[in-house]
């Protein structure tokens, strides 16, 4: 019987389909996008209709090419504490830039671990902290306690730095204001990292509607002396209207809308009011505008808070019953003002059902009788605005 040979077989070189079920999971590369779509699918069940692309790190596609080029290594796992649900600080990542805008006081510097990576140790710093205040539309400001004295908010950086280089700008030119003094300002992802003094007390919101009338009108007294002061600040000559370092203007009603351009003028600034209209015609408009006057006299500019609410002013009772102002906070949209501006937002929340009687007791000087021409002509316009 024949025994016969039978040739070995040669190798079949692996086809595309081959290669593609057998890619290698492993690889840092791969690794790194299986981390990102963890971080997707939390931001998801956290918000169903969370900005994706927010959600990732600005340096996401770079960290990739370099992990695919194998020119870079695959970054550390992110510290991430658990959350409560749309908490702003689950966006922020370790692999986000950190970048400091502002110099971090020794304060911050102590509180921040021994780590080469800032982003990890700011991370982990805001994980220990202590809810203030959290945007309840979700995914945008929160307000964080880190340690006894020092506070830091998170704003999106659509937001700009205006609050920050206010409490700068009053800690040099008016350092009687009781504002929170600046403690370092940080860019992270879409995100500025305000680092600030914290004002202990009670939000005057929460202790309004048990005050008597004597306490109130104590208080308003205050908060009358506090403002005049601030308005007493000098207007610079040819510096632009709005945030002190050129933020631009700010307009706060059902949405935030900041100037594009320079404004350098009252009619610019007035122009830049009148300008987002819904439903008013141009004729409306042009009516309006003529309550303003042309033989009153200029407002002067004068620094200003743009959000004078109970919840924006820290007080504390004292022993004998009488209450203190100990700060005012919230300077987001602060800066120079024509004079009868703070007058018109300080009634930002009322409506005609308002149940608090705060607005009875609004201080002297920034009070709507002041300038009760343009209050009601704004009242009139803010129902035009979109």
């Amino acid at each position: 019987m024949e025994i016969g040979i039978v040739a070995a077989k040669a190798p079949v070189p692996p086809t595309s389909m081959d290669r593609v079920l057998k890619v290698n999971r492993k690889t840092p590369a791969a690794q790194w996008n299986r981390r990102m779509l963890k971080t997707l699918s939390l931001a998801l069940e956290k918000d169903p209709e969370a900005d994706l692309l927010s959600v990732l790190p600005d340096v996401y596609s770079k960290t990739l090419a370099g992990l695919r080029e194998g020119k870079s290594k695959l970054p550390k796992k992110t510290y991430q504490p658990d959350f409560l649900q749309q908490d702003t600080r689950s966006l922020l990542q370790e692999s986000d830039t950190a970048t400091i805008l502002s110099p971090l006081s020794d304060e911050v510097t102590k509180l921040l671990t021994n780590d080469d990576n800032l982003s990890r140790a700011i991370i982990e710093l805001l994980g220990q902290g202590e809810v203030l205040f959290q945007c309840p539309h979700g995914f945008s400001t929160i307000v964080l306690r880190v340690s006894e004295a020092i506070a830091v908010k998170v704003v999106r950086d659509v937001d700009n730095t205006t609050e920050y280089t206010s409490m700068q700008y009053l800690r040099d030119q008016k350092s009687s204001i009781p504002v929170p003094r600046p403690h370092g300002l940080v860019k992270m992802n879409k995100f500025y990292l305000i680092f600030m003094t914290f004002i202990s007390g009670l939000d005057l919101e929460e202790a309004w509607s048990q005050l008597e009338d004597h306490q109130k009108r104590d208080i308003s007294g205050q908060l009358d002396v506090i403002f005049s002061d601030l308005r007493s600040l000098p207007f610079p000559k040819n510096q632009p209207l709005g945030g002190v370092q050129g933020e631009g203007c700010k307009d706060a009603r059902r949405s935030i809308r900041i100037s594009s351009e320079p404004i350098m003028t009252l009619k610019d600034f007035e122009d830049f009011i009148f300008s987002n209209s819904n439903s008013g015609s141009t004729v409306y408009l042009k009516f309006l505008r003529r309550f303003y006057s042309p033989d009153q006299p200029v407002p002067d500019c004068v620094f200003t808070h743009g959000d004078i609410r109970p919840a924006n002013i820290k007080a504390t009772q004292n022993e004998d019953g009488s209450w203190k102002v100990l700060g005012i906070v919230d300077w987001e949209y602060s800066g120079f003002y024509p004079a009868y501006w703070e007058s018109l937002k300080v009634t930002n929340n009322l409506s005609a059902i308002e149940g608090s009687d705060w607005y009875l007791y609004l201080p002297k000087c920034v009070s709507p009788l002041q300038y009760p021409t343009r209050w009601l002509l704004d009242r009139v316009w803010d129902q035009h605005v979109a």
